[in-house]
């Protein structure tokens, strides 16, 4: 299982986002089989010394339409940001990751790997790595509304696991253009 979908739950959609979730659950893209999953919290007040964005939008939104999920986060360990990096470079590394997941090519991926930076960290894995759950959701054609969702919505590992399943599952794809 060399792929790793990852869910961040955040405070902002800017690329510098405040981070209140790192989600992670490995997978086969082939079968769909899934393996570990990392669930973390990362300290609110590290990332907004080091100028993460919080978007009054995007708070109200959690307030407004997911108390339930936003609750959720407090249920998630919460440790400094330096060892969540280490121990998601670990994670990355133990478990022999090539590429990582996000749900949109400007979402997930961009703004854990300017996590990093703003903490004068190397990602692990180089840009090529990145993977797009909605381009891959286009080609096949999947229609999300008619996929089961399994769990709490917004609650990190449910949210990758939902996203392993579709764009795995071969019964979803109806596909376009030829090939797929």
């Amino acid at each position: 299982m060399k792929d790793l979908m990852v869910d961040l739950e955040t405070l902002s959609t800017n690329s510098n986002a405040l981070i209140l979730s790192i989600s992670a659950v490995q997978f086969d893209f082939e079968t769909g089989e899934v393996g570990k999953e990392f669930n973390i919290r990362p300290s609110i007040q590290q990332q907004i010394v080091k100028g993460a964005h919080i978007d009054g939008g995007t708070l109200e939104w959690w307030l407004m339409d997911n108390l339930e999920a936003f609750g959720e986060l407090r249920t998630i360990i919460c440790k400094p940001v330096e060892d969540i990096i280490t121990e998601l470079n670990e994670f990355i590394k133990d478990n022999n990751i090539e590429n990582i997941w996000g749900n949109g090519c400007t979402f997930d991926n961009v703004i854990l790997r300017n996590m990093y930076l703003r903490h004068s960290k190397v990602f692990p894995l180089p840009f090529w790595a990145d993977r797009d759950v909605r381009t891959v959701r286009d080609i096949y054609g999947v229609d999300i509304r008619e996929v089961e969702f399994k769990g709490t919505k917004h609650k990190g590992v449910d949210d990758c696991k939902f996203q392993i399943d579709y764009i795995t599952n071969k019964d979803y794809r109806k596909g376009r253009g030829n090939g797929y």
